[in-house]
């Protein structure tokens, strides 16, 4: 009841927003302001990738230069009096950085999806001629 006697209009009005674990008070009312909605976003439909096709040219180069760096390797290793064995010791960067040179050689312009993609052609022919290689040991 209001100092007048009439009922007062909040009287025992309670408003949980769902914003806060509190209650409110008798005479205070809470009004969350929902988000505005979201704009609905476009589907995103992925872009094919653009078809290059890589020279047959670099190709046979970069195999080429695989095969040369699994032999040089293993060269390298014999005439430090070392075995080759094990896995294959280049690196993706190492990889890379033939394909590079061969591409420079070559007069080869590439993007950098047909660098990637003649880095593991670099690095898996490489890696394919050091195992055909490479000596088995038993440690047994």
């Amino acid at each position: 009841m209001s100092d007048t006697g009439a009922p007062a209009a909040n009287a025992g009005l309670q408003v949980n927003s769902g914003v806060s674990n509190a209650t409110t008070s008798t005479h205070d009312v809470e009004v969350a302001t929902p988000e505005p909605p979201k704009p609905a976003r476009a589907a995103a439909t992925p872009k094919p990738p653009v078809a290059r096709k890589i020279s047959a040219a670099l190709q046979r180069a970069v195999q080429g230069a695989g095969e040369a760096w699994a032999v040089d390797s293993a060269n390298a290793l014999r005439v430090e009096g070392r075995q080759v064995t094990g896995g294959w010791p280049g690196t993706i960067t190492e990889a890379r950085q033939r394909v590079r040179t061969c591409a420079l050689v070559l007069g080869s312009s590439m993007n950098s999806e047909d660098l990637e993609v003649l880095t593991r052609l670099a690095y898996e022919t490489a890696k394919k001629v050091w195992l055909a290689r490479s000596e088995r040991v038993n440690d047994d």
